[in-house]
């Protein structure tokens, strides 16, 4: 079942607490697909705070927080910021 979360993109329930978030890039418009060991409740309350993403998800590394801050993928990034 596919999920639409207001301001933010889709999600699909893969397995407990794993997600496949799809999410359209803020840098190109291209839609991304990737998968996150964390609920929907979980997102749903993160994209409703003023929480700091690496206060709300620690345990996520650097590309996986990016992904739902943004939409960028990591070959994105990696393409638009190749110097990083």
């Amino acid at each position: 079942m596919i999920n639409y979360i207001e301001h933010w993109g889709y999600v699909e329930h893969v397995a407990e607490n794993l997600i496949l978030g799809h999410k359209t890039s803020i840098f190109t418009g291209k839609e991304h697909s990737m998968l996150l060991p964390i609920r929907q409740g979980q997102l749903e309350a993160w994209v409703d705070s003023t929480i700091l993403i690496q206060d709300a998800f620690p345990h996520l590394d650097k590309e996986q927080r990016e992904f739902i801050k943004s939409g960028c993928s990591p070959q994105e990034w990696a393409e638009l910021f190749p110097d990083e």
